[in-house]
């Protein structure tokens, strides 16, 4: 596994969650142990050793044989095929741990940076709030300032204060979630977490539906389910038919020993029986189809959400940053200017001062929501896999 360090790529990150989440290991079991099934499917039953002695007053024969059971033809492959299918929406099923594992690192990575980012303007804010308050406590003392000023400002300290208390507060959750995404046991050292880069991403202009409906490894799951569903259909039709028993014995006791062939057949005479199977497997292949057609549905109202929330934050992001923020520090401009010629007061200063620092929250809060919604349909949704899931499979 990569060795961690402050400086170290979010990529090098993303290996390391990769290959030590516990979700990870489980779901990638999970499909090993079906891929293993197939062999056993497809296996004939184990030959069965028949002993049949004869007494009177004693042994008079003693029948030694060997019998092996053979299904009717088709039905191991039919077996196996329903049992490779299931193998198949495991393997997806492991990607798609592998997919949430990627998204919930990279939604701490972005949380842990937007905190940073607002704990830093919130104490910045305060201590200008701070300085305000004791320009407004001397003006107070001198006649100038009146006390409604002094109570107001007073209350914004507090509203701040408990606001930074509880982001610095949140910024612990924010770690152990960086501590779960990376599958990091409580008992070992919290690897460090890097500075958050950000560049904008634009979503394909491509159909995203039709990308999702191909390419969403859930419903590649659920329609391997209908496959298997399909299959075991056909084998339960296969019932009717029966299996084939073939043996050989001899009597070890007779010189020279005489051979003596057997052959049994099932006999599927219990027609209720393979009624209800055949009703069974239709069954679940109908409510295999469902289940598909019903996440069909879900994906593309949860892709319609989803792509609005990226197209709103994104907007409130280019407004923030190439409207407002440039509005709001060209006010502050204006008042440094007046305030070095004493034409504007410290408090106009300082509130101009504290609405630029209160735009770039907003701005953090806009960029660290529009990543995280980006990564979802990319992840979740559109089951896009990163190249460093490459080193899952050695490749």
């Amino acid at each position: 596994m990569p060795e961690l360090r402050p400086d170290s790529p979010i990529a090098d990150f993303i290996a390391y969650a990769l290959m030590n989440n516990p979700r990870v290991e489980a779901a990638f079991f999970a499909w090993e142990a079906e891929v293993r099934e197939i062999t056993i499917a497809q296996s004939l039953p184990d030959p069965q050793l028949t002993i049949g002695p004869e007494i009177q007053r004693s042994i008079m024969k003693f029948l030694i044989g060997v019998v092996q059971d053979i299904p009717w033809p088709e039905k191991l492959a039919l077996r196996a095929e329903a049992v490779s299918a299931g193998a198949i929406g495991k393997r997806y099923l492991f990607e798609d741990e592998m997919l949430k594992t990627v998204f919930r690192l990279h939604v701490a990575y972005y949380r842990n940076g937007l905190l940073i980012e607002k704990i830093s303007l919130a104490r910045r804010i305060l201590e200008l709030v701070n300085a305000g308050e004791s320009s407004i406590r001397s003006g107070f003392e001198t006649g100038i300032a009146n006390i409604q000023d002094l109570s107001a400002i007073r209350s914004e300290q507090s509203r701040l204060r408990a606001e930074l208390a509880g982001l610095e507060d949140s910024y612990n959750v924010a770690r152990a979630q960086w501590r779960e995404a990376l599958g990091v046991a409580p008992s070992e050292p919290l690897p460090p977490i890097p500075p958050t880069r950000i560049g904008e991403r634009l979503l394909p202009d491509e159909d995203l539906l039709n990308r999702a409906m191909e390419n969403n490894v859930r419903l590649k799951a659920l329609a391997q389910e209908i496959r298997r569903a399909e299959t075991l259909v056909e084998l339960a039709y296969k019932e009717n038919a029966p299996d084939i028993g073939i043996g050989m014995g001899a009597d070890p006791k007779q010189t020279p020993w005489t051979l003596m062939p057997e052959v049994s057949l099932t006999l599927p005479l219990w027609r209720k029986k393979i009624a209800a199977e055949i009703a069974s497997a239709h069954a679940r292949e109908k409510g295999s189809r469902s289940m598909l057609s019903a996440a069909e549905l879900e994906w593309v109202v949860t892709l319609a959400e989803k792509t609005f929330m990226w197209r709103e934050l994104r907007r409130q992001t280019e407004l923030i940053e190439k409207q407002l923020i440039p509005l709001a520090e060209a006010k502050l401009n204006s008042l440094d200017a007046r305030y070095t010629t004493g034409m504007s007061g410290f408090v106009e200063r300082m509130e101009a001062t504290v609405d630029v620092l209160e735009l770039k929250v907003r701005l953090a809060d806009a960029v660290a929501g529009r990543e995280i919604v980006y990564d979802e349909i990319s992840l979740s949704v559109l089951s896009n896999q990163p190249e460093e899931s490459g080193k899952i499979f050695g490749n």
